[in-house]
């Protein structure tokens, strides 16, 4: 059992990565042109509310839907808090890691390895590898019941969760869909799915008994490597344990000095990401006035 968080992300991600802050950057212009005063901070109802109270909204299954000049980017340090309550939850019996990388691999490799569930809301992880016993809870699924089903007792009675679970090798077995070397793999799946999203489920079936082409084959190779990469915990361990307590950012700072995938080489040098604030866009940020200027 493990929370992982990403430690890393490789440096071929780094357009990614700029075009989601791009993004998070246009959302808080349009919201500050909307509502050019000051920032006005939410003030729940009932300031002296329990968290028992709020517990059922958790689980709430729709929320008021808001305009889009409502939204803002989310909130800069929602992970590195999440991160550091986990770690100080000593009730807990996850063990709480920032592997150095992305996650996904790593809780691929669990789950395959252990038989355990992935709970996330990333699709992407039926690519992996996930064992015989290995599946994916989608967490946008997740519903608590209170009580009720086929058996009245005492067990059924308290609250229990469920989920929309999915089984990659089961769903890749019952479509029939392996492999050049015969292994049950929704790999091809997704890579026709990727390279045309709007094509059906049935042509894409149709077309696994047909080749690749020279240039296409090369593409799916490489497709195959992101979700083939096997990385396990236990053989990062020394690095997992530099990282315990570092925070996300911080921890990607330090693999790109100690581990050799992430090493930047000349012309690139060593790069941070810093979140983007909730403050107004038309101004300097509060992150230039940390940076020492060089003369």
């Amino acid at each position: 059992k493990a929370i992982c968080f990403d430690g890393a992300l490789p440096f071929n991600k780094q357009t990614t990565r700029l075009g989601r802050l791009e993004k998070a950057r246009a959302l808080l212009e349009r919201y500050r042109k909307q509502r050019p005063g000051p920032f006005k901070p939410s003030t729940p109802a009932n300031s002296h509310s329990s968290a028992s109270a709020l517990e059922p909204s958790i689980w709430k299954k729709s929320f008021p839907a808001l305009r889009h000049k409502d939204q803002l980017p989310p909130a800069p340090f929602i992970v590195a808090c999440v991160l550091d309550d986990l770690r100080n939850d000593w009730k807990s019996e996850y063990r709480v890691l920032v592997v150095p990388g992305e996650a996904d691999s790593y809780c691929a490799s669990i789950a395959r390895t252990t038989g355990a569930a992935v709970v996330s809301n990333d699709s992407d992880m039926t690519m992996y590898d996930l064992g015989s016993e290995g599946s994916l809870v989608l967490l946008d699924t997740l519903d608590l019941e209170l009580g009720g089903g086929v058996h009245h007792d005492e067990k059924r009675q308290r609250p229990f969760l469920k989920a929309r679970r999915l089984h990659p090798l089961n769903i890749a077995r019952r479509l029939s869909l392996t492999t050049p070397m015969g292994n049950p793999s929704l790999l091809r799946f997704g890579f026709e799915r990727l390279s045309d999203p709007s094509v059906p489920a049935g042509t894409i079936r149709s077309r696994f008994t047909s080749f690749l082409s020279a240039g296409v084959d090369e593409a799916f190779e490489n497709f195959c490597k992101l979700y083939t990469d096997s990385k396990e915990v236990e053989g990062a361990k020394a690095v997992v344990n530099a990282l315990a307590q570092l925070d996300p950012r911080l921890s990607e700072l330090y693999c790109q000095y100690n581990c050799k995938e992430y090493v930047i080489h000349p012309p690139h040098s060593p790069h941070i990401y810093m979140p983007l604030l909730v403050e107004d866009p038309t101004r300097d940020s509060s992150w230039t006035y940390g940076k020492d200027e060089i003369g």
